[in-house]
């Protein structure tokens, strides 16, 4: 019994080595990341590409607004021009007329003629001065008119630009996800190209 009694702890001992010797050793899995894709080409150079699409955007805009400003100083000086020649042309008009009623009035021999040719004088200034009147105006309504039509077209084309632009940065973007995605340096290039091409046709 006492044999029996010793035998048991030993056999369960027994027993649960060779239970681990039969558990095989755990292993470690190793996890494999994936190699970057390298990029060549096109792909390579869609970052380039865009950063360049993005300056000669901004040097196009510096361009037109320093445009814009000389346009604009070159028609102000055009119109003072026309309104300094108008002005001299009715200085001179002006003391012509005077000099040919102050000859009138001093042929005139009686009170009679005198009055008429004051009410003749006054009846001539009134009207050149609505005839002036009607220029000025014509004159400013032409040139706000001009005003707005520039304005009005600028507004479109702004709004053209503004969509061309968006279309070019989103072009880029999505070739940038092209490659990254495993697409091919030439049919990435490609795709870009006709919506660059499809942008340029809608202006």
């Amino acid at each position: 019994m006492l044999m029996a009694g010793m035998l048991v702890p030993v056999l369960a001992f027994a027993e649960n080595e060779n239970s681990n010797e039969q558990k095989p050793e755990p292993t470690l899995t190793s996890v494999t990341t994936p190699a970057p894709v390298k990029l060549r080409g096109f792909c390579a150079d869609i970052t380039k590409i865009g950063a360049k699409t993005e300056q000669k955007f901004a040097e196009s805009e510096n361009k037109r607004l320093d445009n814009k400003d000389l346009q604009e100083k070159k028609k102000v000086e055009r119109q003072n021009v026309v309104d300094q020649k108008r002005m001299e042309n009715r200085t001179n008009s002006d003391q012509k007329r005077e000099d040919k009623n102050g000859k009138m009035l001093g042929n005139a021999l009686t009170d009679a003629q005198k009055t008429a040719l004051a009410t003749y004088k006054t009846t001539l200034d009134t009207a050149v001065a609505t005839r002036r009147s009607a220029i000025d105006a014509a004159v400013k309504a032409f040139r706000d008119a001009t005003v707005t039509a520039m304005a009005t077209r600028q507004t479109q084309v702004d709004a053209l630009t503004a969509t061309y632009k968006t279309a070019v940065t989103a072009a880029a973007e999505k070739a940038k996800t092209d490659c990254a995605g495993g697409m091919s340096s030439k049919d990435a290039q490609l795709t870009y190209k006709t919506a660059v091409k499809t942008a340029k046709t809608a202006l």
